[in-house]
């Protein structure tokens, strides 16, 4: 996973939908240790750092069957945004959708 985060900056400007509810989102920067985006709904900019997905990656947590609680427990500082963790890990081809 060594070039993961400079593949989370090219999505910078990006907009994504999440993978169940379909609820759209902007990647609206991504620098050296953080992620901001911001869902479409509520308008409320949120965060994600890049250590917490560092951590959820190295977990030894099986990529391919990983569930949003998964996230939510190796990610305690993403729990109430692990459907975008979730849906840029599918992006990515990180994980199965």
């Amino acid at each position: 996973m060594r070039d993961f985060w400079p593949q989370v900056q090219a999505l910078a400007g990006e907009t994504l939908a999440t993978t169940v509810q379909r609820r759209l989102f902007t990647i609206l920067s991504v620098d050296a240790e953080e992620l901001w985006l911001e869902p479409h709904r509520t308008r409320k900019k949120r965060w994600l750092r890049r250590r917490d997905f560092e951590v959820l990656l190295q977990s030894g947590v099986d990529l391919k069957r990983l569930t949003r609680a998964d996230i939510a427990e190796q990610m305690p500082n993403a729990r109430f945004n692990t459907a975008y963790v979730y849906t840029i890990l599918a992006h990515l081809g990180i994980i199965d959708d």
